[in-house]
């Protein structure tokens, strides 16, 4: 089994945590114990991992992470932002967001090292 197949297993075995219709948690510890094991399959996988797929992945943990973008060719990702928010499934039509990013430190060259950077060394 590929990390990437397993970590996707995980996340449907930690989505069972949940009712289907309220979104109650129904079993905290076991939420929790499957959300640490993602974490690390994600740490320990991380170079063999896509971008893409560790972002949605850290979705499914309650995770919001946005990747930002200086125009100047630094990247970042990082939670601490407020923004509209979606109340069905469609996206909002209008994105009016404030990003707080403290330091140099989190941005990086590649949207690789910005997502590393995160998932490594942010809080």
């Amino acid at each position: 089994m590929t990390p990437q197949s397993n970590i996707k297993k995980i996340i449907k075995e930690r989505e069972k945590c949940f009712h289907p219709e309220t979104h109650d948690i129904l079993d905290e510890k076991t939420m929790d114990r499957l959300a640490v094991r993602i974490e690390n399959l994600v740490k320990k996988h991380f170079d063999d991992l896509q971008v893409d797929f560790i972002l949605d992945a850290m979705t499914h943990l309650g995770c919001c992470p946005q990747l930002i973008y200086d125009d100047n060719g630094w990247w970042s990702v990082t939670e601490s932002a407020f923004s509209r928010v979606s109340l069905d499934d469609k996206p909002v039509d209008k994105f009016v967001g404030t990003v707080y990013i403290e330091g140099q430190e989190p941005w990086k060259e590649s949207i690789r090292e910005a997502v590393r950077y995160y998932i490594f060394y942010s809080e």
